[in-house]
């Protein structure tokens, strides 16, 4: 099974204390497993939601179970949405997906019982959700894949903000958008975004970062170094009074952008930067598994850009590590990069 999982030096022992409840297994082992033991859709189904279930209880956050009457449902949303975030900020975005769609079910069933006056409400936490969805699925989801699982979600978070005139939602409509238009390989989209339907002078500082971040990667990506000189620079000062986790997302997106217009010296520099504003995190900050994976992958990319930056064993150690973290959480669209750098080395 291990084989077929592509690990290597796994502990036999690993799934048994599984199998007795000494540990859980991962999403990525649980998939091997369903499939090794030929189990039904509804056995992996099951299998799937007691994981949820069973990793919620670990982190002390709430399920909310479709069975609940429509009464508690809009409550039980509420409380679904800040389990959703915190689920997320604790390195888990594949189970985050999951428990997201077990919450849109819910709300089908609940706006078809509850009374008006909920009904904003509901609609706003669709859209919350669906936000919290995207970021997940930038972790997850295939370059390839990405335009067509967004444009659902996407949809919702747009029009439950024209229909409510709720800003903050429609700031991250546009701000996702950029997102999803940098990492699908379509960069020349990513800029007008920003620059031309957001204000970003309004909008709230994660909203910022995550925005001027993906214009000037996405800036990088399309050899637009005139726009990455003119723009890096006040993305940095920004960051002046944020968080270590906000700094490290930052740093990410200034060496990212000077690699690609091969201001390989500047890039080193923010790369170094980077590594130390992790080193700052703290390791229970929630961000901090996300953050890691962000900062070994630029790594490995720089490394295996400029050889002689990292020396080959300390390459490969940061690969397994990488790979281990992408596992332990599902992001299997940053493990399929881990993956092709080992080969690299």
């Amino acid at each position: 099974m291990w084989e077929r999982l592509g690990c290597s030096g796994v502990d036999p022992s690993v799934l048994s204390k599984s199998l007795s409840g000494q540990r859980l297994l991962t999403s990525t082992q649980l998939d091997i497993l369903c499939k090794s033991l030929r189990l039904s859709k509804t056995e992996k189904h099951k299998l799937n939601e007691n994981l949820k279930k069973d990793i919620l209880d670990r982190y002390d956050l709430k399920y909310v179970d479709e069975d609940s009457g429509s009464s508690q449902n809009v409550a039980l949303l509420e409380l679904g949405l800040k389990s959703a975030k915190d689920f997320m900020k604790k390195g888990q975005p594949k189970y985050t997906l999951g428990y997201i769609d077990s919450l849109v079910d819910i709300i089908a069933n609940t706006k078809k019982s509850c009374g008006q006056r909920n009904i904003e409400r509901i609609d706003t936490i669709s859209a919350e959700l669906y936000v919290e969805y995207m970021d997940c699925m930038y972790s997850v989801v295939s370059e390839k894949e990405i335009f067509n699982r967004s444009k659902y979600p996407l949809r919702v978070i747009r029009g439950v903000g024209e229909k409510y005139k709720n800003e903050k939602l429609i700031n991250s409509y546009y701000s996702l958008l950029a997102s999803t238009y940098y990492i699908g390989k379509n960069p020349g989209k990513t800029i007008p975004c920003v620059y031309k339907h957001m204000d970003v002078d309004k909008i709230d500082d994660f909203q910022k970062m995550t925005a001027l971040r993906a214009a000037l990667i996405s800036s990088g990506q399309i050899g637009r170094g005139d726009l990455v000189k003119h723009n890096y620079q006040t993305l940095i000062d920004l960051s002046k009074d944020w968080s270590d986790s906000y700094k490290v997302n930052v740093y990410d997106g200034v060496a990212r952008s000077l690699f690609d217009t091969g201001d390989y010296k500047k890039a080193n520099f923010y790369l170094e930067q980077l590594i130390l504003a992790l080193s700052t995190m703290d390791p229970a900050d929630a961000y901090y598994i996300t953050r890691k994976i962000q900062v070994f992958r630029t790594e490995m990319m720089f490394a295996l850009k400029m050889r002689g930056l990292r020396t080959k064993n300390y390459m490969l150690k940061r690969c397994e590590e990488l790979i281990q973290l992408c596992q332990i959480g599902g992001y299997d669209r940053i493990y399929k990069y881990a993956r092709r750098y080992a080969n690299e080395i």
